[in-house]
């Protein structure tokens, strides 16, 4: 199988800098993803349902992004990654996973979170 030449107007290693830098925000975006589906699933209180409406319509517009970035690598001629967990989190396999979701993505309720001023 031949390579496929890219012309795009970007040489490959600035392309491959860019796609190295989107695939971050990728692996960021869909932690965020993630969590703020969490949250939706599992808010209480006397706020219910604007939180909970406001959590689906942000992590239905969290995916959508999600997509665009990865579409945006694979337009750079690169793969998107398929895991949001760094290299570096393999010394955690020993532990389990639950250690390593939980240094990845913290396991905190709902409740801890919704106090805070910047959500």
């Amino acid at each position: 199988m031949s390579k496929q030449i890219i012309d795009i107007g970007i040489s490959e290693s600035a392309r491959l800098e860019i796609a190295e830098g989107l695939s971050r925000l990728l692996a960021d975006s869909y932690t965020l993803y993630i969590k703020t589906h969490y949250y939706h699933w599992n808010v209480t209180g006397p706020m219910f349902n604007s939180l909970h409406l406001m959590f689906e319509n942000q992590y239905n517009e969290l995916a959508l992004a999600v997509d665009l970035i990865a579409e945006r690598i694979r337009s750079l001629g690169c793969f998107a990654p398929g895991t949001v967990i760094p290299p570096f989190l393999g010394a955690f396999k020993s532990r389990g996973h639950a250690a390593c979701a939980r240094y990845c993505f913290g396991v905190y309720p709902p409740s801890a979170i919704l106090g805070r001023s910047w959500l």
